[in-house]
C-alpha cells in the first residue's frame, strides 16, 4: 500500500502524556494513568469497564507442545496466561502486545470467543499459531507505536523481526502433512496470515492467504462430498468452531468482493436466512444476522459464478431479499429501542448495526432499478445519514475502552470504511460526498481490508473526475465502477476509473476508462 500522499495528510497533534509503565492491563491498553487498586483498578470499575488484572513478570521460554485441546475448556485469565508463555524475549514481548492489543482489536465491538480465547489457546499448542501471533502483533506494535511518541517506536524491532516469524509460521504449516494435518489450524493461519499481510499494507499477499483460506471452506462446504467425510475431515475437538472461521472468513471474503468489483464471492451461505425477523437477544445475534443476510444478498445479485464444489440452487427474488431486509431493519430497530445502550461500546456498536442496515436498504433499492449511476440522485438522505452515523461511530471511538484513536484504529469488522467510500463515488451532493471524503482522509483506521488511506485518496481522485478537479475532457463524465489492482511485489495500487456513457469498451463494459498509479511506499502508514 502506498504511503499517504503529503496533499491529504492531516497530522494529529498529541498531548504528551506520561508513559503507563505499571498499573493493570486495561489501563496500558487505553494508555492511562492507573491508581493500582488490587485485585483491581478501581478507575476501570469506576467507568464501567472489566479489569483484566495485572501482568507478572515475563518467565524463563518454555517449550511448546502440538497436543491439541478441546474448545470446551475455558482459557485461564490473561495474566495465567503470560506466566507460560514460550519464546525468546522478542517473541514475549509481541504475543504480549498481541494479547492486550492486537486480539480485542480485531475483536471489535462484538463479544468473539475466538479472539478472546479459542487463538490464544491455539497459539500455546500449535508452533504455526504462535509464529504467526507475534508476527502480527509486532507488525500491529510498529503500527501502533507509529502513532505515538519516539521512545515508543524505539521499543520495537525492524519489520525484519516480524517477517521471520511470519516465514516460521508458514514452514511449520508446510512441516505439518499427511495425516497430521489438521485443517483448523490452517484456517486460523489464514485468517492471522491475511491480517498481518493486510496491516503491512501490502494486499496482494492477503488476498492469496484470504483466497487459500475460501479454497478450504470449498472443500469443506463441497454438497458432493458424503457430510461422515465432511465431518472427518474437521478435527472432532478442534481450537475454534468451523462455524467461527467461516463467519471470519466470510467476512474478509466480502469485503474483498466489495473494494475489488471483478472479484467474486465463492463462499456459499451457509444457511439460507429468515423471511421474517421478530426481534433480537443480543447485539452479538442481531450481528450475525446482519452478516448472515448481506453475504446471502451479496452471493445471489453477483453474476452467475460457476464453482466446481456446490450444486446450483434456486435463486431468491429481489422482491424476497427486499423484504428479509426490511424484515431485519424493523425487529433492529425494535431491540435498539427496548434496549438501550448501557455503554460507550454498546452505543457504537447499536450505531454500527444501523449503518449496515441503511447502506444494505440502500444497495438493495439502486439494485432493482436499470443500470445507470443516475438512480443514486434520489439517495442523498441516505448518504448523509451514512455520513451522521459513520461520524457519531468515529467520535465514539475515544470512549470505547478497546481502542486508542491518536494511534490508529485496527480491526476485522466492517465498520464505517465501506460506508463512506460508497458515500463517495455514489453520492451526487457535493457537500456530503466531500464530507465522506474528509472523514476517510483523517481517519488512521483499517478494518479489515479496508484501508482509510487508499479509500481517501481513491475517493478523492474519483470526486475530481466527476465535478472537474482534473482539467480534461473526461471529466464530465460519471464513474460507473472503480476498480483496485494490487502490485504483488509490494505497497502500491494502480487504480482504474470505468466512465459511463464514453467511448470504447472495457471487459464488455461501454465506457472510457482512466488509469492511475498510486503512489509507491513501504507501508499505508
Amino acid at each position: 500500500m502506498p504511503r499517504k500522499a503529503p496533499s491529504i495528510t492531516h497530522k494529529r497533534s498529541r498531548a504528551s502524556k506520561p508513559k503507563v509503565t505499571t498499573g493493570c492491563l486495561t489501563c496500558k491498553v487505553r494508555r492511562i494513568k492507573c491508581d493500582e487498586s488490587k485485585p483491581h483498578c478501581n478507575r476501570c470499575l469506576r467507568t464501567g469497564r472489566n479489569c483484566d488484572g495485572y501482568a507478572p513478570p515475563l518467565p524463563r521460554p518454555t517449550a511448546i507442545t502440538t497436543q491439541p485441546t478441546s474448545t470446551i475448556a475455558h482459557l485461564p485469565s490473561l495474566s495465567a496466561v503470560l506466566i507460560s508463555l514460550p519464546g525468546t524475549p522478542s517473541e514475549r514481548h509481541s504475543f504480549h502486545f498481541f494479547l492486550s492489543h492486537t486480539a480485542p482489536q480485531l475483536r471489535g465491538l462484538f463479544e468473539s470467543p475466538f479472539w478472546s480465547q479459542h487463538v490464544l489457546q491455539a497459539c500455546l499448542r500449535e508452533e504455526a499459531i504462535w509464529h504467526a501471533a507475534v508476527a502480527l502483533g509486532a507488525v500491529h506494535g510498529r503500527f501502533y507505536a507509529e502513532g505515538g511518541e519516539g521512545g515508543e517506536r524505539q521499543m520495537w524491532e525492524g519489520e525484519g523481526f516480524a517477517i521471520k516469524q511470519y516465514v516460521k509460521a508458514i514452514s511449520c504449516l508446510t512441516r505439518r502433512g499427511g495425516g497430521e494435518r489438521r485443517i483448523d489450524v490452517a484456517l486460523m493461519a489464514c485468517v492471522l496470515f491475511t491480517c498481518f499481510e493486510s496491516l503491512r499494507g501490502h494486499h496482494a499477499p492477503a488476498l492469496v492467504h484470504l483466497d487459500n483460506g475460501v479454497n478450504l471452506l470449498l472443500e469443506l462446504q463441497s454438497l458432493e462430498k458424503p457430510r461422515n467425510l465432511i465431518t472427518q475431515t474437521y478435527p472432532p475437538t478442534p481450537y475454534t468452531p468451523l462455524s467461527a472461521l467461516q463467519a471470519l472468513l466470510t467476512r474478509l471474503d466480502t469485503q474483498a468482493t466489495q473494494l475489488l468489483p471483478s472479484r467474486h464471492t465463492r463462499l456459499h451461505p451457509v444457511s439460507t436466512p429468515p423471511t421474517h425477523y421478530e426481534t433480537f437477544i443480543s447485539l452479538e445475534e442481531a450481528q450475525r444476522a446482519s452478516d448472515e443476510l448481506w453475504n446471502y444478498c451479496l452471493y445471489t445479485l453477483q453474476p452467475s459464478y460457476p464453482s466446481p464444489y456446490l450444486h446450483p440452487q434456486p435463486q431468491p427474488s429481489h422482491d424476497d431479499l427486499a423484504h428479509r431486509q426490511a424484515s431485519y431493519a424493523t425487529a433492529l430497530t425494535t431491540y435498539l429501542t427496548t434496549k438501550p445502550p448501557r455503554t460507550a461500546r454498546e452505543q457504537q456498536a447499536g450505531h454500527m448495526l444501523r449503518l449496515h442496515t441503511l447502506v444494505a436498504t440502500l444497495s438493495l433499492s439502486t439494485t432493482s432499478l436499470p443500470a445507470s449511476e443516475d438512480v443514486w440522485d434520489t439517495h442523498t438522505p441516505s448518504f448523509a445519514a451514512i455520513v451522521d452515523l459513520a461520524r457519531r461511530i468515529i467520535d465514539l471511538d475515544t470512549d470505547v475502552d478497546i481502542y486508542a484513536p491518536e494511534t490508529g484504529r485496527v480491526g476485522l469488522d466492517t465498520g464505517v470504511l465501506g460506508p463512506l467510500y460508497l458515500t463517495a463515488l455514489r453520492c451526487r451532493d457535493p457537500m456530503v460526498r466531500r464530507e465522506a471524503v474528509e472523514l476517510l482522509k483523517k481517519e488512521r483506521r483499517r478494518e479489515g481490508l479496508w484501508d482509510s488511506t487508499l479509500l481517501a485518496i481513491v475517493a478523492e481522485r474519483a470526486v475530481g473526475i466527476e465535478e472537474g478537479g482534473c482539467k480534461s475532457e473526461l471529466d464530465t463524465g460519471r464513474i460507473s465502477d472503480v476498480d483496485v489492482v494490487f502490485d504483488p511485489e509490494g505497497c502500491r495500487a494502480g487504480v482504474r476509473f470505468l466512465l459511463e456513457g464514453g467511448r470504447g469498451s472495457v471487459e464488455g463494459h461501454r465506457g472510457l476508462v482512466l488509469t492511475t498509479d498510486l503512489p509507491r511506499g513501504q507501508n499505508t502508514y
